[in-house]
């Protein structure tokens, strides 16, 4: 009975991965409807994107640039967002493994070419051997892994003019903070903490609104730690605090909506207002806008 059961469930499992392999063979019967907002999901896209590179003169490096929207000759930035799509691929093949009611080995059979295809011999070569190598089995195994995701990971879409209207709010931050009369460490923290914010801002193509998310906790860790130097400081430089407070209201809901929760970064905002609170005006205005 033992070995009658064990051989049971073996066929089962045959027949599954007949059926999956069947499905990557057959475009009309793959999964048509996935969750682009989780890893995997993300990672379709951005791949599917590239694939649609035909044009067999291209170079890889205008094929990236065209996915990443950014100009083909800024290569630093290109490389930047290249090795936090290779970050991806790991998270996506962590998470995978990490669930042992999934399929590893065939979820995962294709991740092989999707890194080599990544990072193939250099980003001047031509795309169109690479791109080959994204071929339709490629992407539709990744939409299985969003599939196999989905309960782990919800995010709702962003509005990406929202976001780069305050990635502009952040912008000119940084250079009245460079010419305020804030306490040198301070300055340098606050510009390296909207630095990693507008940083992921520009990668929420690739790690999703938790990348934001991350970035904003560290600001909040940076205002708790600099707190006594936050008192105390010249109007001016109040009213440069109170506008980076009413910055971070906004990504609070923009982050907060997405993810589904309420408002994770409340109490660190009102924490932030009270450092600052001697211009009443500023500060009951953006207590409104928490409230909103």
């Amino acid at each position: 009975r033992c070995t009658l059961g064990w051989l049971t469930v073996w066929r089962q499992q045959i027949n599954q991965i007949r059926r999956f392999l069947s499905n990557l063979q057959t475009p009309d019967s793959v999964i048509t409807l996935y969750d682009a907002s989780n890893p995997a999901g993300r990672l379709h896209d951005i791949l599917q994107e590239a694939a649609k590179k035909k044009d067999g003169n291209i170079t890889a490096q205008r094929v990236w640039a065209s996915v990443f929207k950014v100009e083909p000759d800024d290569i630093q930035t290109i490389m930047a967002k290249l090795f936090e799509v290779h970050e991806l691929v790991s998270e996506v093949r962590r998470l995978i493994e990490s669930d042992p009611d999934l399929n590893h080995e065939l979820l995962l059979r294709y991740f092989p070419r999707i890194e080599s295809a990544i990072f193939s011999k250099g980003i001047a070569t031509p795309w169109k051997p690479v791109g080959t190598q994204l071929d339709a089995a490629v992407l539709d195994s990744l939409k299985y892994c969003a599939d196999a995701l989905k309960d782990s990971f919800t995010e709702d879409p962003v509005n990406q003019d929202e976001l780069e209207g305050i990635d502009q709010t952040l912008l000119s931050l940084e250079g009245m903070i460079k010419v305020s009369s804030l306490p040198q460490n301070l300055r340098v923290a606050l510009l390296e903490e909207i630095s990693k914010i507008r940083k992921s801002i520009s990668m929420v193509q690739i790690k999703g609104v938790r990348g934001i998310k991350e970035a904003m906790q560290s600001l909040v860790g940076a205002v708790i730690a600099h707190q006594e130097e936050l008192k105390a400081q010249r109007e001016e430089d109040r009213q440069l605090l109170a506008r980076l407070a009413e910055t971070m209201v906004q990504l609070d809901k923009i982050i907060s909506k997405s993810l589904r929760m309420y408002r994770l970064f409340r109490h660190p905002v009102q924490f932030l207002i009270s450092k600052v609170n001697e211009d009443a005006e500023a500060s009951d205005e953006i207590e409104v806008a928490i409230d909103e």
